[in-house]
């Protein structure tokens, strides 16, 4: 009955009314006509649709075999070409199990040939030790000769050092006598032109003698003296009683007369007249002199500056800039900017441009390992290789590099070490008090 009832409300009878050419028509549908309707469209759809559904299945499955076969073939190539590989590498490994097993008989060989030679050997080591024995004698024997020619050795060196110091004395003693050659030269010189202007006199006071007038007093004593006085203060030459404290004061400095002589050498070129020299040994004194003059013209003795103010001098200080603990190498001297800065003893440049925290640096070289540094500077005057004589303006005062205002950074560098600069100019300035300039 509830099916009954569901057809008849889903599918009532309906009347199609058809107009057509002036008439009408009427088509009446009954409910099992609509319901036989429904069916045949569900049945037809149904049946497209299963249709459609296995074709697309169908399809899927012949892709999926045409994948499945070409992947299955790569594979089955990949695997042919591995196969191949492996059959190269066997061919590869049993040809190279021949070299070794070519190789193991070359060895074999190899090992009785050594074999037989340890045998000789050993033979040979058993006949031989007699003639160790003998060896080990003769070197003992040797051990004793060398020895005895190591004594003889640092006799000889001890000898040598004698005659080195002693050929060094007499090159001083040389240096000394040809300073008073020239010396007397001098003398002898001024000597002869005393006594023309005597011989010019003579004539003139026998031709027109005069009881008022008295033959002038010979100058020829004097001029000598006073050629020598010349000499000295020329040379800023030291005197003797003198040469004691400068000695010192140079070893405040930290250097030594011997240090520098040991460093000096003799001019190479000689000559001029032989004059003959009395014999004996010359005055000590006078060899101190002569060594200090020497010394003195090379050393670095005075300031760079004319006149100046100590702003830091040698030593340990507090770092202008970090203010922290810090050692300075050399002194720093205030002046106005661009004040003339001049060197403090003859020498070669070989530095001379910027470096660093220096600034514009110029370096000298005085010899005996002797070097001075004139940093901050705002102009270079110089080049490098080139020789200065004591005094010559280098360069200009300035502020270039780690500086704080205008100054000169002036050190004096001794065998690489830093010296105080201070003890060098107060040297400087005991030379010029002595010497009278």
């Amino acid at each position: 009955m509830i099916i009954h009832r569901w057809t008849e409300r889903l599918f009532p009878d309906r009347q199609i009314l058809i107009r057509a050419h002036g008439t009408i028509r009427q088509v009446r549908l009954s409910r099992f006509s609509q319901m036989a309707g429904l069916g045949l469209i569900l049945g037809v759809g149904g049946a497209a649709l299963y249709a459609g559904l296995t074709s697309g299945y169908y399809r899927h499955l012949a892709a999926q075999e045409a994948h499945g076969r070409l992947e299955l073939e790569t594979r089955l190539e990949e695997t042919g070409r591995l196969l191949a590989s492996a059959h190269e590498d066997i061919r590869a490994a049993g040809a190279k199990n021949s070299e070794l097993a070519a190789s193991l008989d070359a060895l074999q060989l190899r090992l009785a040939a050594f074999d037989a030679e340890r045998t000789n050997a050993t033979a040979t080591r058993d006949a031989g030790a007699e003639t160790l024995a003998n060896r080990a004698a003769e070197l003992k024997e040797l051990a004793k000769s060398l020895e005895a020619n190591r004594a003889e050795l640092k006799q000889a060196d001890a000898q040598r050092a004698e005659m080195k110091q002693r050929l060094q004395h007499l090159e001083s003693a040389l240096d000394t006598a040809t300073a008073e050659t020239a010396r007397l030269r001098l003398n002898l010189a001024a000597k002869e032109t005393e006594l023309k202007k005597l011989a010019e006199r003579k004539p003139v006071a026998a031709s027109s003698p005069s009881p008022s007038s008295s033959p002038p007093p010979p100058a020829a004593d004097t001029a000598a003296p006073a050629s020598e006085s010349e000499d000295e203060d020329q040379n800023n030459e030291p005197k003797p009683k003198q040469s004691g404290e400068l000695e010192r004061k140079l070893a405040e400095a930290g250097t030594s007369l011997e240090a520098l002589l040991d460093g000096m050498r003799p001019v190479p070129g000689e000559g001029g007249p032989f004059y003959a020299l009395d014999d004996g040994a010359p005055d000590p004194a006078l060899l101190k002199n002569v060594a200090l003059t020497r010394i003195v013209r090379q050393l670095p003795l005075g300031a760079p500056l004319a006149s100046y103010q100590l702003r830091s001098p040698f030593g340990p200080r507090r770092d202008p800039f970090n203010r922290r603990k810090s050692f300075h190498r050399g002194m720093d001297l205030v002046a106005p900017f661009r004040s003339p800065v001049h060197t403090t003893g003859p020498g070669v440049v070989v530095f001379a441009g910027r470096h660093g925290k220096y600034g514009k640096l110029i370096e000298i070289d005085h010899g005996n390992g002797i070097h001075t540094r004139y940093a901050h500077l705002h102009a270079i005057l110089v080049k490098r290789h080139q020789k200065v004589t004591k005094h010559q303006q280098i360069g200009e005062l300035g502020s270039t590099g780690r500086s704080t205002g205008p100054h000169v950074h002036y050190e004096v560098i001794i065998d690489g070490v830093p010296r105080d600069p201070a003890k060098f100019i107060e040297a400087g300035n005991y030379v010029v008090k002595t010497s009278g300039q």
